[in-house]
């Protein structure tokens, strides 16, 4: 069973190699460029006195790359983009990906990754403590689920801070100012399981020209206080408790209270 897990380690290791090499950026000679938002246009279909189809953007980016100007198109996009966006370019090809477009690949190495831990992890104890690798082996989904439940319980905390309290901090020291949005109706869309579903559609005026802006989903109020940040212009709803952050804490200690037995037959097994 060592000689085993040591193996799959092994590998696990060579495939994550081969992968993050693969998935971690895309192929040719990228170069990591800020570009500038320089337009934006809204592509928006009215269906009706008051309702719209979820609107999309299509974007302008300029930026500079080896003493060279460019302007690409981006869109259509079903997010706006505002103020600097991050993007990987290839001069030679002046093909270029938005960094955020990277984000779900880098998940999924990361992923591979703690599991590459983990797999080492438990083939070293299995190796230095052999009376206990069957028993470690067995109760391996226990110790996931203590990991899960240690990650989710550092994790929370940083989310909370980083989401409520700077963003509330930036709130307080002028780096937004408030502007009142009307409702003018509602936008369609439907959901990943086709359901049709309504957002609340706010009008603005930003200081040069009318803005819109989708709404929450449970957001009812005919009138809509936003907060533009004052050097990009994007629209923020005043912070609200951080509630997926809660829910992972409540997460993270249903985790760690499900494997306590596990722990507690581990030391008995130590002490035994």
């Amino acid at each position: 069973m060592q000689l085993f897990l040591i193996v799959l380690a092994f590998a696990a290791f060579f495939a994550y190699a081969l992968w993050s090499s693969r998935l971690g950026r895309p192929g040719g000679h990228y170069q990591l460029v800020t570009a500038q938002t320089v337009r934006v246009e809204v592509l928006e279909q009215q269906i009706g006195p008051s309702t719209w189809e979820m609107p999309q953007y299509q974007a302008q980016l300029a930026f500079r790359c080896e003493g060279r100007s460019y302007v690409k198109p981006w869109g259509p996009l079903t997010d706006r983009p505002w103020g600097q966006v991050q993007i990987l370019f290839d001069p030679e090809t002046e093909h270029w990906y938005p960094v955020s477009a990277l984000q779900s690949r880098k998940a999924v190495i990361l992923s591979f990754a703690l599991l590459l831990i983990l797999l080492f992890c438990l083939a070293c104890a299995c190796k230095l403590f052999p009376r206990l690798g069957p028993f470690l082996v067995n109760h391996l989904f226990a110790g996931l689920f203590f990991l899960a439940g240690l990650a989710f319980a550092v994790g929370a905390p940083i989310g909370i801070w980083h989401d409520f309290i700077q963003t509330s901090a930036a709130f307080r020291q002028g780096q937004y100012r408030t502007v009142t949005a009307q409702k003018i109706g509602f936008c369609r869309t439907r959901d990943t399981e086709g359901d049709i579903v309504y957002y609340p559609y706010y009008q603005y005026w930003d200081g040069s020209r009318q803005q819109r802006y989708v709404g929450p989903a449970t957001t009812r109020a005919e009138t809509l206080t936003l907060y533009l940040d004052i050097h990009t212009g994007q629209p923020h709803i005043k912070p609200q408790p951080p509630g997926i952050w809660v829910t992972l804490l409540f997460v993270a200690l249903g985790c760690i209270l499900f494997s306590v037995p596990f722990w507690v037959r581990l030391f008995r097994r130590l002490s035994g």
